[in-house]
């Protein structure tokens, strides 16, 4: 069963020159609820499509609020971001054209209906979603966490403490 996301458009319809399409979808539509962030809002895209036969061109935006951990200090902080798009969507892949060399070039079946948006808008919304994110006061150096953060980093990396392995060298030199 193919399941249809909500980014779709009807090729039918669209008409030759540029169209608007504005979309307010969540985490589920986008099969993004098993993403390791929580999204709260709507995940809002809006694309342009220019249409020249049956070559498609997509350009847009989306924009999306994440809550997350912040990676300093392990606070909640929620975070808006956004992406953006460029895609050119052709029909009928001529043969001896292989592999995916170009990502913004997708390939569409010669008797497609219809176009779905949902699964390039997924992958480029997961690539945005920071690996690291830190809070605005951590930034700042107004995190009341902070010293807390630095005093446990301290600790890990043993900065006071000499590596033993070095005193020969050291015995070395003093001679």
């Amino acid at each position: 069963m193919t399941t249809v996301s909500v980014l779709t458009i009807d090729l039918n319809e669209l008409e030759e020159g540029g169209t608007t399409f504005t979309w307010n979808s969540s985490a589920e539509d986008l099969d993004l609820s098993d993403a390791e962030v929580e999204f709260s809002g709507p995940i809002r895209t809006v694309a342009t499509l220019h249409r020249l036969a049956d070559t498609l061109s997509a350009q847009g935006q989306t924009t999306y609020t994440i809550g997350v951990s912040c990676a300093r200090c392990d606070e909640p902080i929620e975070l808006s971001c956004y992406t953006t798009f460029h895609f050119v969507f052709q029909k009928d892949k001529p043969k001896g054209v292989e592999g995916d060399e170009d990502e913004t070039l997708v390939w569409l079946d010669v008797d497609a209906d219809e176009l779905d948006l949902g699964k390039e808008v997924r992958d480029y919304v997961l690539l945005e979603i920071p690996m690291n994110p830190v809070c605005k006061e951590y930034e700042s150096g107004t995190c009341p966490n902070l010293v807390d953060v630095e005093k446990a980093e301290s600790e890990a990396s043993d900065r006071g403490k000499a590596d033993p392995r070095w005193d020969a060298l050291k015995a070395l030199k003093n001679t």
